[in-house]
């Protein structure tokens, strides 16, 4: 193997290691938005078994449609200002446009 051929294949190698850390931080993103919901949900708001499950069902259809770009995440957030007034930006921010 010359130096080309090992240079390759080192930089393979790390785009293969640089994925699959990408794929992991993804699922701690994912994981971490679906569980403090179910939390809060839980806590403050009395969800039960039955509620709570079909919460985590519609999470995992949504987040599976933004994933495959059959929706944007921009007309979800249209969707939840246009029938709660609570308006959510692309930063984070979040304010109530009723008020």
């Amino acid at each position: 193997m010359n130096r080309h051929q090992r240079r390759l294949k080192q930089n393979r190698r790390q785009e293969r290691i640089d994925r699959a850390d990408k794929f992991e931080a993804a699922n701690l993103a994912v994981n971490l938005m679906l569980v403090i919901p179910c939390y809060v949900l839980r806590e403050q708001f009395g969800f039960g078994n039955k509620r709570m499950e079909k919460y985590i069902t519609e999470f995992h259809r949504l987040y599976q449609a933004v994933v495959k770009d059959k929706v944007k995440i921009s007309t979800l957030a249209d969707s939840v200002e246009h029938d709660t007034g609570i308006r959510i930006a692309d930063d984070g921010e979040i304010w109530n446009v009723r008020k």
